[in-house]
């Protein structure tokens, strides 16, 4: 099985958005209702009566959504790497290499 070699950029953006911000997420005020919002959504949903087939196109449907919120949360997360960096670079506070 080939692995494609990550960057150390990529290294740190799968980290940080994996591991690192579910600390900073579960202390947020706005989050933590969001998360509440989505239970009990949820808990609706699953009173419905779906035949098996629409539960299936309800999960495909969930499961895009998620997977283009977390590619977005990754982007956001290189981006806003991208911009900090610039943002020393013009400061002065780091070069250019």
């Amino acid at each position: 099985m080939e692995t494609e070699e990550k960057s150390i950029f990529d290294v740190i953006t799968e980290y940080s958005v994996n591991e690192g911000l579910n600390g900073t997420l579960l202390q947020d005020e706005e989050y933590k209702e969001i998360q509440q919002r989505m239970d009990e959504q949820t808990e609706e949903l699953d009173k419905q009566e779906f035949t098996g087939e629409q539960w299936l196109m309800i999960d495909g449907l969930v499961c895009i959504y998620t997977e283009n919120g977390a590619h977005y949360g990754r982007m956001t997360y290189k981006q806003g790497f991208r911009d900090c960096i610039s943002l020393l670079r013009e400061l002065d506070l780091i070069k250019a290499s």
